[in-house]
């Protein structure tokens, strides 16, 4: 059987319409639940719920919700954000692939939400070369080694070969570390074009005339530029690709710094990204 990993914070109820797509189309939902303060009601629907009462981060949760699915024997999993859309065919798209054993991740392409464009989908190479690839419904599957967590279906066994995610990330890269670390053991993930999932990204997109910069909040900035930095620190992360993370980080920060509102709450937190970097504080922010 299919499960589903969904991590939420502070949930509406439009999770519930995510939760019913997948209970259609025959995946039994997992909700961990990273809230503080506002809870849903979950008793009628036929789910996994579990309640941690803080955030854990979202690679801590993924890995509660993982070793929930494996001790009742899922065949795959699949990760969503407690945003995500998803048609009522994308479940089986993703699993036909891995059920015809071509693949043991597969992942859809992902369409804006106003739905004028696909996101653009990169891959790099051992030394850490990017090739950015433009996505459409009509082009063939392709493999890929970069890949956000939303939407990738993995066969369950490939936790056992390659680990879990790391928490030390505690949110942002939690998912290129995985899938590069997936994609050094010989595992990359098959792109499958006709899977197509609404998405967005970032709270808001800083949108200047050479770069589209998505914005998140100062304290989310904090992890961006932190782990950024933190894959340096990975032997399976090409090293060309961890200093142009970190680069764009820093180039990131300074334009949101010059344009954006919070201006002293975005530079407090970018100076304690770096310093609990260097002191080797990883994991959630602390006080």
């Amino acid at each position: 059987m299919i499960y589903s990993v969904i991590v939420c914070y502070e949930p509406t109820e439009d999770i519930f319409v995510l939760i019913s797509s997948l209970i259609k189309q025959n995946v039994y939902p997992i909700i961990i639940d990273n809230s503080e303060n506002n809870y849903l009601d979950f008793d009628s629907i036929n789910c996994v719920y579990k309640k941690l009462g803080e955030n854990v981060g979202i690679a801590q949760a993924q890995n509660i919700g993982i070793d929930l699915a494996l001790a009742q024997g899922a065949e795959a999993i699949v990760f969503f954000d407690q945003d995500s859309t998803i048609s009522d065919d994308l479940i089986f798209r993703l699993y036909e692939p891995i059920k015809l054993r071509k693949t043991v991740i597969s992942v859809p392409i992902y369409r804006n939400l106003d739905g004028n464009f696909f996101y653009q989908i990169v891959k790099c190479n051992r030394l850490g070369w990017r090739k950015k690839i433009i996505p459409h419904t009509e082009m063939s599957n392709f493999h890929t080694n970069i890949v956000i967590s939303s939407g990738s279906m993995i066969k369950s066994e490939l936790f056992n070969i390659v680990g879990k995610m790391d928490t030390d990330l505690f949110i942002d890269h939690v998912d290129t570390e995985w899938f590069l670390r997936a994609s050094d053991k010989g595992y990359n993930a098959l792109v499958i074009t006709n899977a197509v999932m609404n998405h967005t990204i970032g709270d808001n997109l800083l949108n200047l005339r050479f770069m589209k910069i998505p914005i998140h909040s100062p304290a989310r900035r904090y992890y961006r530029v932190r782990n950024s930095f933190k894959l340096l620190t990975y032997a399976h992360v090409p090293k060309l690709l961890a200093i142009r993370e970190s680069v764009f980080s820093i180039i990131h920060q300074i334009l949101i710094v010059i344009y954006c509102p919070n201006k002293s709450d975005y530079m407090k937190f970018f100076f304690k990204a770096i310093k609990d970097f260097l002191k080797g504080n990883m994991g959630k922010i602390d006080s």
